[in-house]
């Protein structure tokens, strides 16, 4: 039995764009860099408080040290590293594969707003929550400049 693809009569203007959304929806977001190891980008949120940033990332099956995270002229910088552990016995008897090996990688940059000696980090069951103080600079108000 052949399927036939059918155009409708009256093709939508929108069509292509509704269509272009839902194209990589179910792929998972991943890319590889040039070692051809996996990045994954894992889950974030971010909030601004008062006096300091709150971060949190989603980083589940790591330990704490798999971990890395580092802050350079402001740019944020979470990295975590899987690797797969390589037995003989691994391919006799897998019916279904599809945990994740590879690394995870995101950067932020927060520019000079932020007081890099501060951060504290804390990581507890998948969860990586950062607290990144602003810096006295970054607590100015925006001043409106007339225009003459």
């Amino acid at each position: 039995m052949n399927l036939i693809k059918r155009k409708s009569a009256f093709p939508s203007v929108f069509s292509d764009d509704f269509d272009s959304l839902f194209q990589g929806f179910f792929r998972p977001v991943s890319g590889s860099d040039v070692a051809g190891k996996k990045h994954n980008m894992p889950a974030v949120d971010i909030d601004e408080r008062e006096n300091s940033y709150l971060l949190v990332a989603e980083l589940p099956g790591f330990d704490k040290d798999d971990i890395s995270v580092a802050i350079h002229d402001g740019q944020l910088s979470i990295k975590a590293e899987h690797s797969e552990e390589n037995e003989e016995k691994q391919s006799s008897g897998n019916v279904l594969k599809e945990r994740r090996f590879g690394s995870y990688f995101r950067s932020f940059n927060f520019g000079q707003s932020i007081s890099e000696q501060d951060i504290m980090a804390k990581y507890d069951k998948g969860v990586l929550e950062l607290t990144i103080p602003k810096s006295p600079m970054s607590e100015q108000k925006a001043k409106q400049i007339e225009i003459r």
